[in-house]
């Protein structure tokens, strides 16, 4: 098959998985990605989250039987990627799960478990080792002994604490083995140590510390809605406009001094946030990129410029013969984004936070760097040279991020990026790959998400930026990222807003892969309807209104919001 028949089969495929989940159905056109097996739904502990452990399940317990685990994997290993060998019980109970393991990789699949570790011996360690298990999830959930021991009923801290110890050691030691995940649910009994949590487990080893997002069943199990935070409720920014005295600065004569004379963007910043109302989570700062995708500034391209954004043309021919750009201290824009950056932060103290610009790694820079019509060509007929540039370019990334943020961060090390209004409480960015609407899966499975991966485990927050319905085929590739925490969805131009209840499944896939779910715009109404449908967790929500007693009033609702049973 050529490329070209794989580009159109592939999207074909992708397009039929995105109809059959929008519309519901329970039998799809093509294959899943992933694959689910219960080896087995009995478990040793009684966690008070889990209606397995407080007895509300009330399927027969038991084990898969080891011939029909075989034939099904038999039958789907040529169809999906990943098997998870997890969904009620605690696998490590099953006595041949060591077996399973071996046998998924065995047939090339990437198998994944989850475990409250109170099995996790050295013997069963060494055997998961072995048997080339790619992830797994270690279910502490609890900085301390009370905290732990009131959340996992029957567990032992300490037993489990030296498990997982023991484990993340012989992995070290080993060189290679799974990738593992450190688990705490966001709860009310363990919300107070969040972040205690992750300063423990922060260790060679340890790939990530997840804080997972409360599921509380849709409200249907009220023991287990109860266990929500006291604050968990949904995160929403209302902005409205207010009457103000000032009145706005008066640009520069042109555009390309409009965004370079920083004296001028700061006051007119300033003039804007006074007549700016901030509702709910909202907060005033200052945006500091030259256009979207200010990297590509910082190594070459040649800009255009205009009132409300800016262009960017080629600087490089040919990406065969032509060396990936350094970064250099001497380009006029980079020395301009750290001037402008220090001045806003020395001027806007306790008033507003600055953010970073819009930096821009991997295929977008490279198309602005050679040509959206070269780097296609190049896809086909050098993608060594596309590798090449993107391992590069990566690197590269982090040399103007890590700056920037040691500029702009606050007090407490938070930083914000102002493409969404984000703000986390550590390096942080927007990624994005807008060129993806060009090219197939099988493309942006090759030449991006290698490198997404690697810039988002860099980060410690990561918000990925899905522009358009040509970039939607790529959202399951995009959820198998392990260190991604958001998708922010940007419908496009004539498209319903992303509160479109349209967009409600699409939201359940990207919560139920454990990232949250960024909306910006939509109305009050729409607004209400996907928090009351999907619940408060996981979701970030930004909408602009028509005055602050507007804006107030919603805020204040929004305590009110429930989940819909069923």
């Amino acid at each position: 098959m050529c490329i070209r028949d794989r580009h159109y089969s592939r999207r074909a495929e992708n397009l039929a998985k995105w109809v059959s989940y929008r519309t519901g159905m329970t039998r799809l056109y093509t294959y899943p990605d992933r694959m689910y097996i219960e080896s087995t739904n009995i478990c040793n502990l009684q966690c008070v989250m889990c209606p397995n452990g407080l007895g509300q399940l009330e399927r027969q317990k038991g084990y898969m039987d080891w011939d029909l685990f075989t034939r099904i994997v038999d039958e789907m290993a040529p169809h999906v990627q990943t098997t998870t060998l997890h969904i009620w019980g605690e696998p490590l109970l099953h006595p041949r799960i060591f077996d399973m393991i071996a046998y998924c990789t065995s047939r090339g699949l990437h198998s994944e478990i989850s475990t409250n570790a109170t099995l996790l011996t050295e013997e069963a360690s060494h055997k998961i080792l072995a048997a080339g298990l790619g992830a797994i999830y270690l279910c502490l959930d609890g900085a301390t002994r009370e905290t732990y021991e009131q959340v996992r009923r029957r567990g032992d801290f300490e037993q489990v604490r030296a498990n997982i110890l023991r484990f993340v050691e012989l992995k070290n030691q080993v060189g290679g083995g799974p990738r593992v995940s450190l688990q705490i649910i966001n709860i009310r009994p363990t919300a107070a140590e969040v972040e205690q949590f992750k300063a423990i487990w922060t260790i060679p080893g340890v790939d990530r510390v997840h804080i997972k997002a409360f599921d509380s069943w849709g409200g249907q199990l009220q023991e287990i809605s109860d266990l929500r935070s006291a604050d968990d409720r949904v995160l929403l920014q209302v902005i409205a406009p207010k009457e103000a005295e000032s009145k706005p600065a008066a640009p520069p004569a042109s555009p390309e001094q409009r965004w370079l004379d920083a004296d001028w963007r700061i006051r007119a910043f300033e003039q804007g946030m006074a007549r700016t109302h901030y509702g709910g989570d909202a907060f005033p700062f200052l945006d500091t990129h030259i256009g979207p995708g200010t990297m590509s500034l910082y190594l070459g391209a040649v800009p255009e410029f205009h009132d409300n954004t800016v262009w960017y043309h080629p600087c490089i021919q040919d990406i065969r013969t032509a060396e990936p750009p350094e970064p250099d201290e001497n380009n006029r824009f980079w020395a301009f984004s750290k001037e402008f950056a220090r001045a806003a932060v020395e001027r806007l103290k306790g008033r507003a936070l600055v953010s970073f610009p819009d930096l821009i790694a991997g295929l977008d820079t490279i198309s602005s760097l050679i040509g959206n019509d070269e780097l296609l060509l190049a896809l086909v007929d050098a993608p060594d040279d596309v590798h090449r540039f993107q391992g590069s370019l990566t690197d590269t990334y982090f040399d103007f991020h890590d700056p920037l943020y040691n500029i702009i961060r606050d007090a407490d090390g938070g930083c914000c990026f102002s493409a969404f209004n984000t703000w986390a409480p550590g390096p942080m960015a927007k990624v994005q790959c807008d060129f993806s609407a060009m090219i197939s899966a099988e493309m942006f499975e090759e030449f991006a998400l290698p490198y997404l991966d690697e810039q988002c485990a860099r980060l410690e927050y990561s918000v990925y930026h899905l522009d358009g319905p040509g970039a939607l085929q790529h959202l399951p590739l995009l959820l198998d990222i392990p260190d991604l925490n958001a998708i922010q969805w940007t419908p496009g131009a004539g498209q319903p807003s992303a509160a479109w209840d349209g967009y409600i499944p699409m939201y359940r896939e990207i919560r139920r892969a454990g990232k949250s779910v960024m909306v910006r715009g939509g109305t009050p109404d729409e607004v209400r309807a996907l928090v009351q449908t999907m619940g408060p967790e996981g979701l970030d929500i930004l909408l602009w209104v028509g005055s602050p007693e507007e804006a107030d009033a919603l805020v204040k609702e929004s305590f009110t919001w429930k989940t819909r049973p069923g």
